[in-house]
């Protein structure tokens, strides 16, 4: 009689990724060498893929809902027809002798005739029944012809070319690209009808601000042209109105016509600041940008957090949900390609050198009040907020040969270290 083999047992936990890189003696215990359709959970192991689908606010088409109504057909009805009961409508989804699978229904259908495009068609048996089906394939199946009904109302973001960015922001996703004609790139918001296009305004500068505070509500009027716009932001980034010297932009959606060079009045309030023409309409004039974004509270507010965003194009920008604002750092080309939030400094990149804006002030790039450059000597790629410490913080800047780390809360104190090169 042959003895009986010793069985060993071994638990192997699939904490590793998919290494097809490390030779099989070295490779750690729970690496995959080969997989499909799974991939490494957040939390160790392996997770399969759960699917993706399209999107663009609308309702997405795995929460799709169907019913099935029992009916007399008494005259024409086909698959994508609409019946109506009253104030009640669906979309047909299939026709068989007895019943119909309908979707998007606006109610439930009971018991009475049914029409189709104001002509009776039928009759319903009884009240609908929603996720009905004899069999659980063929429920299956009816909720699989519900998706496809949604999906087909789903469309990509209008415009041309690549989706340059998509970003979450305040419960919304919005998305980046470029128009129809490929001259500029339209910025878009998702909702219940799909994507749409977002107005980004427009943007008046002004000097000579008066003792008058201008601010977000008034309406501006030109004294010469009498031509008026409602403010929705007023942006100071020099002087000030108590001082009499006030000077930034102001921002409005829309204008009753054009402004020229002349003093603007609110109300009874005259000579509140001086403007040299009209306005210009705000707009991501150079296409085909490459976008990063950031969603970040500079005041420490509740309600105040907003979205940043630069392309490597344009302006960087600041967006609240409503308003739009390029961000004005004074370069010749001002066209950032990266950006960070910082100990409360927006943070830019312009090919090798790094800026920051004043603290608290994104809108502020004077080195007078805070603002600062630091010259890297190589094209930066990227920022990484790391772990600080009590009184200072650590921001990760990546180039292209080197990486350094910058280390400190402002610029009494910024400590700029090479990590590696």
């Amino acid at each position: 009689i042959l003895p009986q083999a010793k069985i060993l047992e071994k638990f192997i936990k699939f904490n590793g990724g998919l290494d097809e890189i490390t030779p099989p003696w070295e490779i750690a215990s729970g690496t995959a060498k080969r997989s499909q359709n799974v991939y490494q959970d957040v939390n160790g192991g392996f997770e399969t893929f759960q699917g993706y689908e399209s999107f663009d606010g609308q309702t997405a088409p795995s929460t799709a809902q169907h019913a099935v109504l029992t009916v007399t057909i008494t005259g024409a009805v086909a698959v994508a027809d609409t019946i109506t009961q009253g104030a009640v409508s669906a979309k047909v989804l299939l026709v068989a002798d007895d019943f119909l699978v309908i979707t998007k229904s606006t109610g439930s259908f009971i018991a009475g005739d049914f029409t189709v495009g104001g002509d009776v068609q039928g009759s319903c048996v009884g009240a609908q029944q929603i996720d009905g089906g004899t069999t659980a394939r063929l429920r299956a199946y009816y909720k699989n012809l519900a998706a496809d009904s949604y999906r087909a109302d789903i469309a990509a973001i209008p415009g041309s070319g690549n989706v340059l960015g998509v970003w979450y922001y305040n419960n919304k996703w919005y998305g980046f690209r470029n128009n129809a004609g490929g001259t500029a790139t339209d910025m878009y918001v998702e909702g219940t009808s799909g994507w749409t296009l977002v107005p980004l305004g427009r943007e008046l500068a002004f000097t000579g601000g008066g003792v008058y505070v201008l601010k977000a509500g008034d309406t501006i009027t030109g004294a010469t042209s009498a031509k008026t716009a409602l403010v929705t932001k007023v942006i100071i980034t020099s002087g000030s109105f108590s001082g009499g010297d006030a000077a930034g932009r102001i921002f409005f959606a829309t204008q009753s016509g054009a402004f020229q060079s002349e003093n603007l009045n609110v109300g009874g309030n005259l000579d509140v600041a001086t403007i040299a023409g009209d306005s210009t309409a705000l707009a991501f004039s150079v296409p085909s940008g490459r976008f990063k974004f950031g969603n970040y509270n500079f005041t420490g507010s509740a309600g105040t957090l907003k979205m940043y965003g630069v392309d490597g194009k344009n302006r960087g920008f600041e967006f609240d949900g409503t308003i739009f604002v390029p961000i004005v750092t004074g370069m010749a080309t001002d066209a950032p390609t990266n950006l960070a939030a910082f100990k409360y400094h927006l943070c830019y990149s312009f090919g090798p050198s790094f800026q920051h804006s004043a603290p608290g002030s994104p809108y502020v790039w004077s080195a007078v009040i805070g603002a600062s450059e630091i010259a890297l000597g190589d094209n930066i790629t990227g920022f990484s907020i790391l772990p600080g410490f009590a009184t200072g913080g650590a921001l990760g800047m990546f180039s292209e040969n080197s990486t350094s780390i910058l280390y400190g809360s402002s610029v009494d104190d910024w400590s700029l270290v090479s990590y590696n090169n």
